[in-house]
């Protein structure tokens, strides 16, 4: 965990305050915020496997939560922290990072309007853990092949 004071904490015990991006239209709760010479770092804990390089949707996610800082605290992080069981990876909160999430964004929400959305990968778990399994026509395995 980073040097500092925790200010902010979601866990089971405590519950953190939504944070609230109305720029983006984004909400959501960090694991832990850390205040840090004047700097506020969130950091996401994640359990299961440590990867050699931090999932992409594990670093969108945290800089989900560095935008939820800059919005609700008036400070930009200048980076965050994805903490796996094994290691943890410190992701730089950049204007780059931060153009990446507001395409994602755009792309969710245009197609969030059309009525025919196509799978957007080839991975068989992905589609067993899917919520919208039942009503897809495009699975690449039936759930039951993959317990």
């Amino acid at each position: 965990m980073p040097e500092g004071t925790t200010i902010y904490e979601d866990v089971q015990e405590r519950r953190g305050e939504l944070l609230i991006s109305h720029r983006y239209g984004l909400k959501g709760h960090p694991d832990f915020l850390f205040e840090q010479n004047g700097q506020i770092i969130p950091v996401e804990a994640k359990t299961g496997r440590t990867p050699t390089h931090p999932f992409p949707n594990h670093v969108m996610q945290l800089i989900i939560y560095c935008v939820l800082v800059e919005d609700n605290y008036g400070v930009r992080p200048p980076y965050g922290v994805i903490r796996y069981p094994e290691k943890q990876f410190i992701v730089d909160f950049t204007p780059e990072q931060e153009a990446a999430l507001a395409q994602i964004l755009t792309d969710m929400r245009q197609k969030s309007l059309l009525h025919d959305v196509h799978r957007s990968h080839n991975n068989a778990r992905l589609c067993a853990t899917c919520g919208f399994r039942k009503y897809c026509d495009e699975q690449l395995a039936s759930q039951q092949l993959l317990l």
